[in-house]
């Protein structure tokens, strides 16, 4: 993915995390909104590695 989008992505990622975070901090504790947070959450994890992994693969593909 080009790097604008993983900009993005990582943006609605965040704002939908402390959305869910602020939801359940605030006291709506319910199934949905922990759920949610947790998928959030596991994105974000996801979107970082495989942005780290794309960094990788461009940098030692520019070196060949």
């Amino acid at each position: 993915m080009k790097k604008y989008l993983y900009i993005f992505l990582f943006t609605i990622l965040i704002f939908n995390t402390l959305r869910y975070l602020t939801y359940t901090l605030g006291g709506a504790f319910s199934v949905y909104n922990i759920i949610m947070l947790v998928l959030n959450i596991a994105a974000l994890v996801y979107a970082g590695w495989a942005f780290k992994s794309t960094l990788k693969e461009g940098r030692s593909g520019s070196r060949s």
